[in-house]
């Protein structure tokens, strides 16, 4: 008995458009909070998680306008989105730094601002040698836009005083082990 062979078409793939390339990683941040119709968000929470892990990397809050800004200090060097979190609603929105940049384009047009090279007027935000503000912003910031947390800062303070206690410990075995070997030779 011989069976017949048959054949299944399969048909080829059907090609699809999709954009290549990576969120650009911003090294200051300056801008408003905006919810996903492109709503403003007052006293929005904000804060910069890690793509990879989707851990907090720094979190600020927005002021009365919705307007934040981030320095490069608090800004991580791999790749990370916003999560915008509006505080009546309660639900946060994930924002990519692409977003961010279409949401605020008018804004950094209108001030000449360049998110990726830190910039203003292609003079640098933060001056190098101070570590400060090279120019005031136009719109201003509540103090916790730019500061870092408390907790952070409470814990490097912490660690400095347990590796100076460290070494002022392993000096003091040191010298009494010369001088004990001193004695010992005499």
């Amino acid at each position: 008995m011989r069976l017949a062979q048959t054949s299944i078409r399969i048909d080829p793939p059907t090609p699809t458009v999709k954009p290549i390339g990576f969120n650009p990683i911003l090294s200051y941040i300056e801008g408003y909070a905006y919810n996903e119709s492109g709503a403003a968000i007052p006293n929005a929470r904000v804060a910069v998680k890690l793509k990879a892990n989707n851990e907090v990397f720094y979190q600020t809050t927005a002021d009365e306008t919705g307007f934040f800004a981030v320095y490069s200090n608090n800004l991580p060097f791999f790749e990370y989105y916003l999560e915008i979190t509006n505080p009546v609603v309660g639900i946060p929105v994930k924002q990519t730094t692409t977003q961010f940049i279409t949401f605020n384009q008018d804004y950094l047009t209108k001030e000449n601002l360049n998110l990726v090279k830190s910039t203003r007027a292609d003079e640098p935000i933060i001056n190098p040698e101070t570590g400060r503000e090279n120019i005031t912003l136009s719109t201003p910031t509540p103090a916790a836009a730019s500061q870092p947390s408390a907790k952070v800062g409470n814990q490097m303070i912490a660690l400095v005083f347990v590796l100076l206690f460290l070494i002022v410990a392993v000096g003091a075995i040191l010298f009494y082990i010369v001088k004990k070997r001193q004695q010992i030779s005499s």
